[in-house]
């Protein structure tokens, strides 16, 4: 009777065993994986306002301007779309492209006292993603990538020169041209993941330590002048994205 009670309990925890192990291999095949498979695409966005869940255009990098007469310097953000293609399982390669253009002002003194502006932005990265062995629906990744920007800015101003008599057709007007130009380099070590939270879609974080450089020139009047380089080591960004595959 003993024997009989035993084996009968036996038997019990080995189907208990085998319906616990069939239901949680069933979870496993239906649960989200991480999509690092050989020739899927993916658009990447920049994924912020948690409450709002806003997506706009990647960060690619922040290039340096001289300040018209004013001897210093400002920042310009380019803003990039994103692509990611797996040329291997778990091997990824990623592109970014900027580009724009702003005409802003009038050179007539009369219309516009800053004269107008004409700004061109143009930026391009490629990198590369090595990811590791998936956790659940996360796949964490390292990596590195390459960036390349440039932004020009164009200032024409019209200066009208009054001679001593009064009579207006003595007037003249002369044009002033004053020509901005940044350019910079950038080379950066990733750390990230992509948490798949549905199939195709996935919310990731990554940091970013790098090495920038970036140089700064004027031309007035056809006088060029060089600035000092700027030269940046560290973390360089952590950003918060979103993937899209198609």
């Amino acid at each position: 009777m003993i024997m009989k009670r035993i084996y009968t309990s036996l038997c019990a925890v080995a189907i208990a065993l085998t319906i616990t192990s069939s239901a949680r291999a069933q979870d496993q095949s239906q649960s989200i994986r991480p999509i690092t498979t050989k020739g899927t695409m993916a658009m990447e966005f920049a994924f912020g306002g948690l409450s709002s869940m806003q997506m706009g255009a990647v960060d690619l990098a922040q290039i340096f301007l001289p300040s018209q007469g004013e001897g210093g310097s400002t920042q310009t953000y380019l803003a990039a779309a994103g692509v990611k293609y797996y040329i291997a399982d778990e091997l990824a390669l990623r592109g970014l492209l900027a580009f724009s253009t702003s005409t802003s002002g009038d050179p007539d003194p009369t219309k516009s006292s800053n004269g107008k502006d004409v700004q061109t932005l143009f930026g391009i990265g490629v990198g590369v993603e090595m990811h590791t062995h998936p956790v659940y629906a996360v796949s964490p990744y390292f990596g590195a990538q390459l960036t390349f920007a440039t932004s020009g800015l164009t200032n024409t101003k019209n200066q009208v020169d009054r001679a001593d008599s009064k009579d207006a057709s003595t007037l003249a007007t002369t044009t002033v041209e004053t020509k901005s130009s940044g350019n910079g380099i950038g080379i950066g070590l990733l750390a990230g993941f992509d948490w798949y939270v549905t199939h195709g879609i996935a919310i990731g974080a990554e940091y970013t330590l790098g090495f920038s450089t970036s140089s700064t020139s004027e031309t007035v009047s056809g006088t060029t002048t060089d600035y000092p380089s700027t030269t940046m080591i560290g973390i360089a960004s952590g950003n918060i994205h979103m993937l899209v595959h198609f």
